[in-house]
């Protein structure tokens, strides 16, 4: 018969056995449970989770990780020296569970309670944008956003475009991205007016993607960003030019009073006069909607307000003048009007450079003062109109600007849709109805809005006889006017000079104390030198 301790003892031995204790469980005696654990809660990008507890003295650990507290027991052990451990599950967006347990002298102790933890994912901040000009690209910057699990850019052609022409998503660590635009080579039908020759912006917007959620925090915009323009270097002759739509008719209905009038043409004077034309004021200057008396009253005013040698040349509504004493006409002539009475009859002159500075090596320039403006029927129609005008237009300079060929600077008012703000379908290109200055960028003219330094871009260029607000949404002003340059390299500086008003207009009672409803613009490059 069993002593009543021996029978105590088998029974403890049977109830382990009918548990099923394993060898390694038996050997874990004395093997503290692993406590204490938290986790080390995690933003979502660029980390992963965490799990840490208390010490065990002497112990080394294993972890295990599972989506469910039900695979925990078939996960693979992980060897852990420290304490605290890296969880290597991928899915983000779900709880992971967590397991350790102690090794002390080659014996395990029990697991440990699962603990869950799971990614802070919180709602981003708001993305700011900031843009590098590069050739023929722009390249848009931004710092990281709390909580971003991933961004997405946004590149539109126009503020209005109701869908970007490209859209790209990239992690949460890039902070970066470019958008590549068509070079000259490639300008055609689908380069979206977005090559550095067209001049236009490009406009972006970007949004801060939350992890695990459709939710996402926009940016402000699309703003604007150009691309890096070319500069025209030094290696040549320096060029100021400029184009004003004067919106002047001396002894005309237009214009009846003389009093008011003198005080008219004196501010549109002034205003080419101060000019910053970077020190050296503007030499040449093309004029619309004139008529026969406009160039030489401008000039005669200029030569009064400045003791210099301003003349004109040109007929009807289009006029171009020039300082004597830099340039030398050496021919001229009309572009006669085409059948269907677009341009305006159009005035060119060839300039030979006879200043001081003039070299063996200068080139002549060869000058238009263009005036475009169809605005009968759709916009479609108004856009094919103007584009044909422009076709007819270049044809005529090459017709006329033969050898040597001279650099071109065809200036003046193209009355361009494409930057209106307000009517989306602008934007669009239809086949066959491409106006004016996307055709003469893509027969190799570059707009010298394209410049290293622009001033005054957020201003219209046209706009009823009011100086302009600065286009707050969109940075970029309607433009009418354009110096479009053909054999030029790039442009140093271009300007559009909202119209100033001087006392003389007001105390003649002028009504609207403004000289003109278009402002002057200007820009300042170099004549590169004949090869």
């Amino acid at each position: 018969m069993l002593s009543r301790s021996r029978l105590i003892i088998v029974t403890l031995v049977g109830a382990l056995i009918a548990v099923g204790l394993s060898a390694s469980s038996a050997q874990a005696s004395g093997v503290p449970k692993v406590s204490g654990l938290a986790s080390n809660g995690q933003y979502f990008a660029g980390s992963t989770l965490k799990l840490k507890w208390k010490k065990v003295s002497g112990a080394t650990y294993q972890v295990r990780w599972a989506s469910s507290t039900s695979k925990l027991k078939s996960a693979k052990k992980y060897a852990v020296t420290g304490t605290s451990a890296t969880s290597p599950v991928e899915n983000r967006c779900t709880t992971t569970y967590g397991q350790v347990r102690a090794k002390k002298s080659g014996k395990y102790g029990p697991w440990s309670t699962a603990k869950s933890l799971k990614f802070k994912i919180g709602k981003p901040g708001v993305p700011t944008m900031n843009s590098v000009g590069k050739p023929n690209a722009v390249e848009l910057t931004w710092p990281a956003v709390t909580n971003a699990a991933s961004y997405t850019i946004h590149w539109y052609a126009a503020p209005s475009s109701l869908s970007p022409i490209k859209s790209q998503t990239v992690s949460a660590t890039t902070t970066s991205a470019t958008l590549n635009l068509p070079t000259p080579a490639e300008y055609g039908p689908g380069d979206q007016q977005m090559g550095t020759a067209y001049a236009n912006p490009v406009y972006a917007r970007i949004q801060a993607n939350r992890a695990c959620s459709t939710t996402s925090v926009q940016s402000a915009g699309p703003k604007p960003f150009f691309p890096a323009a070319g500069n025209p270097g030094t290696t040549g002759d320096p060029l100021a030019v400029g184009s004003y739509n004067v919106e002047h008719f001396p002894g005309t209905t237009n214009d009846p009073d003389p009093t008011k009038r003198q005080a008219r043409v004196a501010a549109l004077a002034k205003n080419i006069d101060t000019a910053d034309a970077s020190g050296l004021g503007l030499q040449v200057v093309t004029l619309q909607e004139a008529n026969n008396g406009t160039g030489t009253a401008l000039a005669s005013a200029l030569n009064s307000l400045t003791n210099s040698d301003w003349t004109s040349y040109g007929s009807g509504s289009g006029q171009i003048i020039w300082r004597t004493g830099v340039y030398q006409d050496v021919a001229h002539g009309i572009f006669a009007t085409p059948p269907a009475g677009i341009p305006a009859t159009t005035p060119w002159v060839r300039l030979h450079r006879v200043d001081a500075g003039a070299t063996a090596n200068s080139q002549d320039i060869f000058v238009v003062s263009v005036h475009i403006d169809s605005t009968t029927g759709t916009i479609a129609q108004q856009k094919s109109d103007n584009g044909a005008a422009g076709s007819y237009l270049m044809d005529q300079i090459t017709a006329v600007d033969t050898a040597p060929v001279a650099p071109v600077v065809a200036a003046g008012d193209y009355r361009y849709l494409r930057e209106d703000t307000t009517q989306s379908n602008r934007f669009a290109e239809e086949p066959g109805h491409i106006e004016s200055p996307v055709r003469f960028v893509r027969a190799g003219y570059y707009d010298a809005m394209a410049a290293v330094q622009k001033v005054g871009t957020q201003y219209a260029t046209s706009g009823t006889h009011k100086v302009q607000t600065p286009n707050v949404a969109y940075g970029v002003g309607v433009r009418s006017d354009h110096l479009m340059l053909l054999g030029f390299t790039g442009v140093a500086k271009y300007e559009n000079v909202a119209n100033r008003t001087f006392p003389a207009m007001v105390t003649a009672g002028w009504p609207d104390p403004y000289p003109s409803d278009h402002n002057l613009i200007y820009a300042v490059t170099t004549v590169p030198y004949s090869e």
